[in-house]
């Protein structure tokens, strides 16, 4: 899969590694990434799953959960919630060392 160079790092593969553990059943997945000059960084996942485990095939409900939420940042997430609730102004600076990485 393809995230977007700016937004990849370690708590985006971790997230998106969850999300397809869960969905295909998987009990561990290994990830490897490709970062270059593209504007797009590639992650190459192998989900292992128990043996004669059968695989969702819902590709495009498990694509619409990472968009949604496996690829979206600590920032992202805090606009998605300033934006549901419709908050004004500005978070204090120190909120994320506040209230962690929800």
């Amino acid at each position: 899969m393809y995230v977007p160079r700016d937004r990849y790092n370690t708590e985006v593969r971790e997230r998106i590694e969850r999300i397809v553990r869960e969905r295909f059943g998987g009990t561990h997945v290994e990830s490897q990434v490709q970062i270059s000059d593209s504007m797009l960084a590639r992650l190459h996942m192998l989900v292992r799953t128990p043996q004669g485990h059968l695989v969702s095939t819902a590709f495009a409900a498990i694509e619409a959960e990472i968009a949604r939420g496996g690829a979206a940042t600590w920032e992202d997430r805090l606009q998605q919630a300033r934006d549901c609730t419709r908050c004004s102004g500005a978070a204090p600076s120190n909120s994320r060392q506040r209230y962690g990485n929800a």
